[in-house]
């Protein structure tokens, strides 16, 4: 068969290559799916993509050729299975995300919103989720389940690509595929941002998904730079749309990238045929490989940018179906990082400072990594100046996964060739040496995080899913509030609010700090999930117990229908009703304490934290006194008040001694303390004619200047 037209890939690119197919298949499938109906079918979208992806499999054969390396092909696979196990490894055995960052429940809520009819998500990068959904129907697992799975592979598929672009820089025998492992292994110098980025403080999920993405494009980009070929070209563009799905923020580095390189490679074809940069390549990496033209070198370029255009509006239009979950909030990286990651950095950064002169010497494909290191350096400039005027969003460390496997594998050159020379050519020594290094790196950073919840826990609290009607009045001990978040929004898909926004601002406590208040206090919940059964008195009704964890029930005392002394029916918009309010008198003295009793009841949960107002205002509409408070006493996060439930606050109004005497009206308003929006009150019975007011009245009162 003629490959003089061929393109050549290494065992390690071939792999990677594939694996971006099918990303890239599966997920433009789905994306068509949801833009023609809406939805898009599981099943429908593994056949089609695994038909596409054999039909170029077979199609491959006359355009690429593979250099089938054994030893390179095992050094993959021990890089990816054990970065995988690594991270696997300290989610089990519940496979919940071993951190208790809020951002691995949200990544698990979209995967939820997804999973049961493969609806994308609008307005937010849903290419992680929606890969979540179908492999849970794959599996036949839950979404929860699958998610940490499948951050663990982003992570192993980095590793992979680290380690194949440094088997590119170094000399082409078998020492040096061994050696090279040392690169995945300089991983993990700095914790926190390779092994911590899913495991402790944070959990990057989409980030590290487009992370992983764009090393590939680095490396099919490295790849053109040094042999430019269209396979190359069409690898880039679907890392491009991978990236697009994943975090669209990550696109402009891989972009920017491959079109430096295309200027200067199409610069090149008109001024220098034959430039020296891009000539030294190895035999076994160009043999056959053609030249192309300054115009289709350009015309390469404007294709993938036209084809990122068009998928970009794919994008926007077929993520119709809408999950508002509010402005996205970047989460600062939580607690300071130990001591040995500022050291991990340094060794790091030292090892490849002495790698870049090898990088340099390895020609085009070891200077265009070098030129996306020049690239992201300029890129976290601007990011950091857009932190410093953004405080909240901390996207420059976001990009660190892409630094830590860039600076990874341009130390490879400069530390594998020290072990070759310490070996002196004896592969076994080489192996061991690197082996001993990635062991005692991994076990050096192993995962001490838990996980939020206990396999016991899961079970009761799936449980309790299927068997209540709602979850809302099941009560929780909260240890961490990661904890909490997973059972309400993780598992028990619990709204929110009637929208399911503003879910970061909702407080999540499900129950009082102890187990006594719990059982004291008739205003909590009369159910209660418990991690260790044994540890609280056996006098209380267990409903279900699986292991140690179990659901406990109390008796409540029986809901009697509020008296107060003034009837007052109003609504405020669709969320609480003020039933009525009770004050012992109406005049008073200066100094004096104004006392009211206001009754309420619960109708539907709010679209945003609330408070109380009760405010004293003068005849000229100015406010005298005021008094704020959470409703309930703050013990229901929104979403959980059930409707129908009664309560009543004790008012204390302390008047000022210098107040003016005169006549005041005391009323009740709700608002929203993110940013004081007003809630509008109506009558119960008004009409949509009537327009709302700021507060509900509660009566007069008249201040004198002698006690009555």
């Amino acid at each position: 068969m003629n490959k003089k037209h061929s393109a050549v890939l290494s065992t390690s690119q071939a792999i990677t290559a594939l694996g971006f197919l099918f990303l890239g298949l599966t997920l433009a499938t789905g994306y068509a799916q949801n833009l023609i109906a809406g939805r898009a079918d599981a099943w429908l979208i593994l056949a089609g993509a695994g038909i596409a992806l054999a039909a170029l499999g077979i199609a491959a054969r006359w355009f690429v050729v593979v250099t089938f390396e054994p030893l390179e092909l095992a050094g993959w696979l021990l890089v990816t299975l054990s970065v995988w196990h690594y991270f696997v490894a300290a989610a089990s055995p519940t496979l919940l995300p071993p951190t208790q960052s809020l951002d691995a429940v949200r990544a698990a809520q979209h995967a939820a919103f997804t999973f049961p009819e493969g609806k994308l998500i609008g307005g937010y990068p849903g290419g992680g989720a929606f890969l979540v959904a179908l492999l849970a129907h794959w599996l036949d697992w839950m979404p929860f389940r699958v998610l940490h799975l499948v951050a663990a592979s982003f992570a192993a598929v980095s590793a992979g690509a680290v380690y194949g672009m440094a088997c590119a820089l170094l000399p082409q025998n078998r020492v040096a595929k061994i050696a090279a492992l040392v690169a995945p292994a300089l991983l993990f110098l700095p914790g926190s941002d390779f092994a911590g980025a899913l495991i402790g403080s944070q959990y990057l999920f989409a980030p590290l998904f487009a992370q992983t993405a764009a090393l590939g494009a680095g490396w099919f980009t490295a790849s053109y730079a040094r042999a430019p070929h269209w396979v190359f070209a069409a690898l880039i563009g679907v890392a491009w749309l991978v990236i697009l799905a994943a975090h669209p923020g990550f696109l402009f580095l891989p972009v920017l990238l491959f079109a430096s390189v295309a200027l200067l490679r199409a610069g090149m074809a008109l001024f220098a045929p034959a430039p020296p940069v891009f000539a030294d390549a190895p035999e076994s990496l160009t043999r056959a490989q053609p030249s192309l033209s300054a115009a289709q070198i350009i015309a390469t370029l404007g294709i993938l940018l036209a084809l990122i255009v068009c998928a970009a509006a794919t994008w926007l239009f077929a993520g119709v179906t809408s999950l508002n979950l509010g402005q996205p909030v970047s989460p600062k990286i939580a607690g300071a990082r130990a001591w040995f990651d500022y050291l991990g950095w340094v060794i790091l950064l030292g090892v490849a400072g002495g790698g870049v002169w090898r990088a340099w010497q390895a020609g085009a494909f070891g200077r265009t990594l070098l030129g996306l290191g020049v690239l992201w350096l300029a890129q976290a400039g601007v990011l950091l100046g857009w932190q410093w005027f953004e405080p909240t969003a901390a996207r420059a460390s976001k990009t660190l996964p892409l630094l830590v496997g860039l600076l990874a594998t341009l130390a490879a050159p400069f530390v594998a060739r020290g072990v070759m020379r310490l070996a002196r050519g004896r592969a076994l020594l080489v192996g061991a040496v690197t082996l001993a290094v990635c062991g005692g790196v991994w076990l050096t950073h192993l995962p001490r995080a838990e996980s939020p919840l206990t396999e016991s826990e899961i079970q009761v609290a799936l449980w309790a899913r299927d068997f209540f009607n709602n979850t809302y009045q099941i009560n929780y001990l909260d240890e961490q509030p990661a904890s909490a978040h997973w059972l309400s929004f993780g598992i028990w898909n619990e709204a929110i609010s009637p929208d399911g926004s503003s879910w970061r601002n909702a407080p999540r406590v499900l129950a009082p700090a102890t187990f006594e208040d719990w059982l004291e206090d008739a205003d909590w919940g009369d159910r209660l999930l418990v991690r260790d059964v044994t540890q609280v008195p056996q006098t209380l009704r267990v409903l279900y117990q699986f292991g140690d964890a179990a659901i406990l029930e109390k008796d409540l005392p029986p809901i009697l229908d509020p008296h107060p002394a003034y009837r007052a029916d109003y609504n405020f918009a669709n969320t609480l009703t003020l039933l009525g309010y009770s004050i012992p008198k109406t005049t008073f003295a200066p100094g004096e304490t104004v006392i009211v009793t206001t009754y309420t009841q619960s109708l539907y949960p709010p679209p945003a934290p609330v408070r109380w107002r009760v405010e004293l205002v003068d005849r000229n509409g100015k406010v005298a006194q005021r008094l704020e408070r959470e409703p309930f006493n703050a013990k229901y996060p929104l979403q959980r008040w059930p409707p129908g439930k009664y309560k009543h606050d004790n008012w204390v109004l302390p008047l000022e001694p210098n107040i003016v005497p005169g006549t005041y009206t005391l009323r009740l308003g709700l608002f929203q303390p993110q940013d004081d929006a007003v809630i509008g009150v109506l009558p119960v019975y008004a009409t949509n004619r009537v327009a709302p007011l700021s507060a509900a009245p509660l009566g007069q009162i008249t201040i004198t200047t002698l006690a009555k």
